[in-house]
């Protein structure tokens, strides 16, 4: 079947983006990434060669991502997204996992190339945007990290000594 539409009625999607030059604060951008995200519910028929039941188990004992340590669903970070319910629990813990691992070289998790395997330039539009500024707050985003890391190595140093 011929093509009927005349090239001026093409349009492509736009996948390079300037990048905002004054974006809002951190805290506005996770807010702004977790909103994003929020509708995502985590699918609890995970690979059992991939994960144990305990595993899972942990997982669903973390309770809101807003709060969940990265040790409670890290794990998903290791095997392709399918394995651990797939695109809906992988986009549930997102947020967090961007949150709590972004340019944290000190762990393997890297929550990206999950977003990779998945799409994510195929992600609708408000998703996209949400992690477009959130990540133009890398800076800020580390710098929170780095502090957050201090204060638990002078916590266990203390704990030592007490």
């Amino acid at each position: 079947m011929k093509n009927t539409r005349r090239p001026s009625d093409h349009h492509a999607d736009q996948i390079l983006h300037r990048f905002d030059l004054n974006p809002p604060d951190i805290d506005s951008c996770l807010s702004q990434v977790y909103a994003a995200f929020s509708g995502y519910r985590p699918r609890w028929d995970w690979c059992r060669q991939c994960f144990t039941v305990d595993e899972e188990a942990r997982t669903r004992r973390a309770g809101d991502p807003r709060r969940a340590s990265l040790e409670s669903f890290g794990q998903i970070y290791f095997e392709h997204p399918n394995c651990s319910g797939g695109r809906d629990t992988f986009l549930h813990w997102l947020p967090r996992g961007l949150e709590l691992t972004f340019l944290n070289f000190d762990h393997d998790y890297f929550p990206m190339e999950g977003a990779m395997r998945l799409g994510l330039w195929r992600w609708p539009r408000g998703e996209q945007d949400a992690l477009r500024v959130v990540l133009q707050r890398r800076d800020e985003l580390v710098q929170r990290w780095r502090s957050h890391a201090i204060r638990a190595c002078d916590t266990r140093v203390e704990d030592r000594r007490g």
